[in-house]
């Protein structure tokens, strides 16, 4: 498990972080939707794992999503979204899919240039179970539906990165009965 997030780190960093980006597989084309897509061979095996799609604002580029593959299935496994409506191209949100099977699991959501929230699918229903809040950029509090029904049963809030108290909803309300404090 630590090996595959490493190698997803090692992808992404090389892709977001250079802006002379690795071996282009195909020149730009253009999509169905009008954006201006550009593939990448991030491994060098010949096959496109990386693609940026742009729009032209005003006559410049500006990227508007980049899709990765990361273990050479073809289907994408990490998307990126940035805002284009300002005079700098920020992250709007990634969608992630951390199991490979083609459904995004992970939505985070960023506010400037910090994570605000990620709403995590763990059944693969399309429907998020667990969600958790930062505050500049450390989680600060997690909300759960932990039996599947739709109503939040489990809370936990951190401090400083530590956990320091779990809530859990024993009468099916959405509001915590219990609470336990680990400070």
């Amino acid at each position: 498990m630590k090996l595959k997030f490493f190698v997803l780190f090692l992808h992404i960093s090389m892709f977001f972080a250079c802006s002379s980006a690795p071996v282009v597989q195909k020149e730009e084309a253009t999509t169905n939707d009008g954006l201006q897509k550009q593939e990448f061979d991030l491994n060098s095996d010949g096959v496109a794992d990386a693609w940026r799609y742009y729009k032209i604002i005003d006559g410049k580029k500006v990227i508007f999503k980049k899709d990765f593959d990361l273990n050479a299935d073809k289907k994408v496994d990490l998307s990126r979204y940035y805002v284009t409506d300002g005079p700098t191209n920020r992250v709007n949100y990634d969608e992630m899919d951390m199991d490979f099977d083609g459904k995004m699991e992970i939505k985070a959501i960023y506010k400037g240039d910090l994570i605000d929230h990620k709403e995590i699918d763990l059944q693969g229903d399309g429907k998020a179970d667990i969600f958790k809040y930062y505050k500049d950029g450390k989680l600060d509090y997690l909300e759960g539906d932990s039996d599947q029904n739709g109503i939040l049963d489990y809370w936990e809030y951190y401090r400083d990165g530590k956990l320091v108290r779990l809530g859990n909803d024993q009468n099916l309300d959405g509001k915590p009965d219990h609470w336990e404090e680990l400070d």
